[in-house]
């Protein structure tokens, strides 16, 4: 489960950080910021799905699976967010 904790904190500060790139790639329309929101993103894809291999592999109870697995979606949604945002600096 320890790996499955700091797989999600890390998911969880990548997010928080590409959240203030992407709002800084749109005010300062810098694509190369954006450019690395997107490659943070493809990051928290990677974690995201070793998570949930992880997660397969050890003995939890359906419930907290399923909870796992929401939280991990929602974070990466979150993240998807901020790629959306960050795009808007190409426009």
């Amino acid at each position: 489960m320890t790996n499955i904790k700091e797989n999600l904190l890390e998911m969880k500060n990548i997010t928080e950080l590409m959240t203030d790139l992407a709002y800084s790639a749109v005010f300062l329309q810098d694509k190369s910021i954006s450019s690395e929101v997107i490659k943070l993103y493809n990051r928290i894809k990677e974690l995201e799905k070793d998570t949930f291999k992880l997660l397969f592999r050890i003995k939890e109870s359906e419930e907290e699976r399923m909870f796992i697995i929401d939280l991990a979606s929602n974070i990466r949604e979150q993240a998807f967010s901020s790629v959306r945002i960050a795009k808007l600096s190409h426009s």
